[in-house]
């Protein structure tokens, strides 16, 4: 399991292989609040025994992530795509991670035919650790925007009509 392997986009740097290994993960110290790991069996891993289940779950975790996505079984393509859109949007909309998750799944299920419904497609994905909402940054920052605003409205109502009275005095 330690040498289990995400494979990464490629890269011209030449000391990069291109893989993010399991060993690799636990010497991290990550600052993240979530990674979802939606590829085939990321939940899996060898039980050791004292230690428990030991695989690249356990290695976010231990390297600080205190939330993620893993999937328990070979997934659908089409199917992961759909409900890994579904579940960044609703994040988007401030949920928390379990029922973003939820609701993603519930989506996936009223657009999917038939066959599509049996949870073999829909049901491998679970949320491991901190289900609380993912802290999203604005791009803008209203805050800043507010204080520019106020500052010239100073200038305004102030400052100008202050020199002009010292002006005419």
């Amino acid at each position: 399991p330690l040498y289990s392997k995400v494979v990464l986009a490629q890269t011209k740097d030449a000391e990069q292989d291109g893989f993010l290994q399991t060993y690799e993960v636990f010497d991290m110290k990550l600052n993240a609040d979530l990674v979802v790991l939606s590829a085939c069996n990321t939940a899996l891993g060898k039980l050791s025994k004292g230690e428990g289940l030991i695989g690249i779950s356990r290695a976010f975790l231990y390297a600080g992530v205190p939330g993620m996505v893993v999937s328990l079984w070979s997934v659908d393509d089409e199917a992961t795509s759909i409900i890994m859109s579904n579940f960044y949007g609703h994040l988007k909309e401030g949920l928390c991670k379990n029922e973003a998750l939820r609701l993603a799944k519930i989506d996936y299920l009223n657009e999917s035919t038939s066959i599509k419904k049996d949870p073999f497609y829909w049901a491998p994905f679970i949320l491991i650790g901190n289900w609380q909402p993912v802290p999203l940054e604005s791009g803008f920052n209203y805050t800043l925007l507010a204080g520019i605003a106020i500052g010239i409205l100073l200038i305004f109502v102030i400052v100008i009509p202050y020199l002009r009275k010292r002006k005419s005095g």
